[in-house]
């Protein structure tokens, strides 16, 4: 049986030497259908407004993803039924529960809807937004993932150059009226996945707008599913038999970085390098046939999320673009905040009696949060340079990444700096050294088994608050800690 030690890592620097600019709104959170169209309207729910303002996002995405494509902003509506049945979310609603906030940081990311509605009436749309609501926007996209193998999007973009071309046209219209606001094109994810018809779509698009808009669009929108890397649940080899062990985790929770290396390297191929990034959606990717639904709803899922978000920090067109979680509210599979009381009550899971409360935080909704705090309003980040990556074992030495980290801080104030660290081993880890001397508090949370379902973080997450003494901090296993000057 293998034999683990525990581990002692020193944290002797800090990689750049220069920071990499980051968006002070950078963190956000897409809205959803949940949100956009639950025939009850959240936003003037007192207890889902209190819950929103709790999770320290810095911008909210709306109407959120794929029903963008077919919203009909006045009635604030899906647009592709006749009577525009079901929920209805207008701005004015949205406004609403902005307005209900002591936080005054969250801005707005619009979609745009190009297929069902004309661009007279999306400019319209932003125009209301902006200039008549008054509200924050700092960002536009054109479009959701419009390369999909849809009817509709095929008839009206058949390829990525006919997407671009319309795009050029787009994007002046708006420029002539809002200037300053960012926009941002559509982008194929990194993956080859069915339902992406064209692998050429990045090449014709940018070959459309990169020749003809002067200055260039300034973002590209890819979206980022990914699985865990474990067995499918009719395999033998790693499987838990239909059940998430804790011998699962480390080898989980090292997938991030093999993403991260597909990521980086199809921006560097397809991405032109005065464009950046906006992950605008990212979650672990749903699929009956595998065992990541076992994942689901577990602090470990929080965990992959915070190394996925740490390494979106350390790529230098994603720090300066913005990153939003999939979703805001929605079952314990996709949300920072429960739907319901049986959040858990999804296909496939195996936590389907765990009772929730209604707009509660979900283990991915408490660590994001934190990550959220540490990000909001700073516009500078380094990486954590952790001297030694891998972890003893009889067996030999194992390449497993055992922690990752971020230190983020302000050009305005430089005395102020935050902290964002993850522990993805069983161990407990010290860290020291000079970068640690920049931080005076920390906050850390962890559990004693990352497998199991969270439904109420406050009784079974433990949170430790401290002070950074020594310039040293014991992360405990499977723990995330935030760091502050």
């Amino acid at each position: 049986m293998p034999q683990r030690f525990t581990l002692y890592l020193f944290i002797t620097a800090i990689t750049t030497a220069i920071a990499t600019p980051l968006t002070t709104s950078w963190f956000g959170l897409n809205m959803g259908a949940r949100v956009g169209f639950s025939k009850t309207n959240v936003f003037h729910n007192t207890t889902f407004q209190a819950a929103l303002h709790t999770l320290h996002t810095s911008q909210l995405r709306f109407p959120g993803g794929t029903d963008a494509n077919d919203f009909n902003w006045k009635e604030g509506c899906n647009g592709l039924s006749s009577s525009c049945t079901g929920g209805h979310s207008t701005l004015e609603d949205l406004q609403t529960t902005l307005n209900a906030s002591s936080n005054n940081n969250i801005k707005i990311i619009l979609v745009l809807n190009m297929v069902t509605d004309t661009l007279a009436s999306q400019l319209q749309f932003v125009a209301h937004a902006i200039t008549h609501l008054g509200l924050p926007v700092v960002g536009v996209e054109l479009g959701n993932e419009l390369f999909n193998n849809l009817d509709r999007y095929i008839q009206r973009y058949p390829d990525g150059g006919a997407y671009g071309k319309v795009c050029v046209q787009w994007i002046a219209a708006i420029r002539d009226k809002f200037p300053r606001l960012r926009l941002a094109v559509v982008g194929t994810p990194t993956r080859n996945q069915s339902h992406v018809r064209d692998t050429t779509w990045n090449d014709m698009m940018f070959g459309q707008v990169q020749s003809s808009l002067r200055p260039h669009v300034d973002g590209v929108v890819i979206h980022q599913y990914d699985t865990t890397g474990l067995a499918t649940k009719n395999s033998s080899g790693g499987s838990g038999g239909g059940k998430f062990l804790k011998s699962m985790v480390s080898k989980m929770l090292q997938k991030p970085f093999q993403v991260s290396q597909e990521l980086n390297k199809k921006i560097a191929t397809s991405v032109p390098t005065n464009v950046t990034v906006w992950i605008t959606e990212y979650n672990i990717d749903y699929s009956k046939d595998v065992e990541d639904v076992f994942v689901f709803g577990t602090f470990a899922h929080g965990l992959f999320l915070a190394t996925e978000s740490i390494l979106f920090l350390q790529e230098p067109q994603i720090a300066a673009g913005f990153v939003c979680r999939h979703c805001l509210l929605s079952d314990a599979n996709n949300g920072a905040l429960f739907v319901n009381d049986n959040a858990f009550n999804f296909d496939q899971s195996p936590n389907r009696s765990l009772a929730t409360n209604t707009y509660g935080l979900s283990a991915t909704g408490a660590i994001l949060r934190m990550l959220g705090n540490m990000t909001q309003g700073m516009n500078d980040v380094q990486t954590l340079n952790v001297a030694m990556h891998s972890t003893n074992t009889t067996s030999g030495v194992s390449s497993e990444v055992v922690v990752v980290g971020v230190v983020l801080s302000n050009s305005d104030s430089p005395m102020k700096k935050n902290g964002f660290v993850v522990n993805l081993s069983n161990e407990t880890v010290a860290i020291s050294g000079k970068a640690m001397a920049d931080f005076r508090y920390y906050q850390q949370m962890s559990v004693d088994d990352p497998t199991i379902g969270i439904n109420h973080v406050e009784g079974q997450v433990t949170w430790v608050n401290g002070y950074v003494q020594l310039d040293a901090v014991a992360l405990a296993p499977y723990s995330v800690t935030s760091l502050v000057s």
